[in-house]
């Protein structure tokens, strides 16, 4: 003898199906379709190493025309991190800034640099984007290589632009 369906258990099965659906999607499983996976490109891992280059001269005293272990300016810091890892850039900063493609502010990735007008007219500081809202500078006489927060006053006034350079 032929069963009838029954509409109760019907709208049970689809109730808990969707119930099912549902949990997966909000526990992750489905959180490609709402989310790009995060996939380091070669110009993400380069600008990785140049920060982890930069986070390794931390300490390090400011020299005035420094570009090496022993002393850095902060031109000379940013110098030294990229030809660490194989592209030689420009000595100044002012030259720096010249190089590369300019990113957004919202838009910037460990290894960028960062550029500030910290006085006059042709008076440039460049650092390098750490992550996590910090960047790595040789500051001024006096000082040593730090990390500082990008959004500091004294800095979020005076920032300029961001360029990112790739190996």
């Amino acid at each position: 003898m032929p069963t009838t369906p029954n509409p109760v258990r019907n709208f049970f099965a689809w109730a808990l199906l969707a119930g099912c659906f549902f949990v997966l999607f909000v526990s992750g499983c489905g959180t490609s379709v709402l989310r790009k996976p995060e996939v380091q490109t070669p110009s993400s891992a380069f600008g990785s190493k140049v920060a982890a280059t930069a986070k390794k001269q931390i300490g390090t005293p400011y020299r005035y025309g420094g570009k090496a272990p022993g002393g850095f300016d902060c031109s000379g810091l940013t110098y030294y991190c990229f030809k660490k890892n194989g592209v030689k850039l420009p000595r100044s900063a002012k030259e720096q800034m010249k190089v590369g493609r300019s990113v957004r502010l919202k838009d910037i990735r460990p290894g960028d640099l960062v550029f500030f007008r910290t006085g006059q007219a042709n008076d440039w500081h460049v650092g390098i984007f750490a992550g996590k809202g910090r960047f790595i500078h040789a500051p001024r006489s006096g000082r040593k290589v730090e990390a500082q927060r990008m959004d500091m006053d004294y800095y979020r006034r005076r920032f300029v632009t961001a360029r990112r350079v790739t190996g």
